[in-house]
């Protein structure tokens, strides 16, 4: 079974965004791709992001319960990938 991790990266404002929309419609009927949730300690709607909003205490918490896969700070937010993504690539579901 062949599962694949796909990062998307770049910088503030490159475009990232559009792409995973794009990536979101067009695979929407595929079977075997997923997308992963982002958790940011940002406002629902801000900044035009498809995410989780997280107080700061919130993420905190999250984050010493150790419920990210990977976590990191730009921009004064932070932000997350859950641990969710580690049973979707285990049963042979690419994550973006």
């Amino acid at each position: 079974m062949t599962t694949s991790l796909i990062y998307v990266v770049g910088a503030s404002g490159s475009g990232k965004d559009s792409l995973m929309d794009y990536g979101r419609e067009r695979l929407a009927d595929v079977s075997g791709v997923l997308f992963a949730h982002r958790y940011i300690t940002r406002r629902a709607h801000a900044g035009g992001e498809n995410h989780v909003s997280l107080s700061l205490q919130e993420f905190t918490a999250r984050n010493k319960a150790g419920l990210f896969a990977m976590h990191w700070n730009s921009h004064g937010h932070e932000y997350g990938v859950g641990i969710e993504i580690n049973q979707w690539l285990a049963k042979g579901i690419t994550v973006v």
